[in-house]
């Protein structure tokens, strides 16, 4: 297709996904699933589930939250 349009089967584009989530650890280091989700347009629940594979398989390591981190509120 000649609009960029990926067409694909969603095995495709679960590998597409992880990728580009290795891709920004790699080239801007740690970050936060709410952020790379937003660099790279993927909803909370799917980089929730990519980050669970990608820790599942030994890829990728979760950091311990710092203070800094919280939320000033519930949330």
């Amino acid at each position: 297709m000649s609009d960029g349009q990926h067409t694909g089967t969603p095995a495709d584009t679960g590998d597409i996904n992880r990728r580009a989530v290795l891709r920004q650890l790699v080239l801007h280091g740690p970050r936060s699933r709410g952020d790379i989700a937003a660099r790279i347009n993927l909803t909370a629940a799917t980089l929730s589930r990519i980050a669970r594979e990608l820790i599942a398989a030994g890829l990728v390591a979760e950091l311990p939250k710092r203070e800094s981190d919280s939320p000033a509120g519930p949330g």
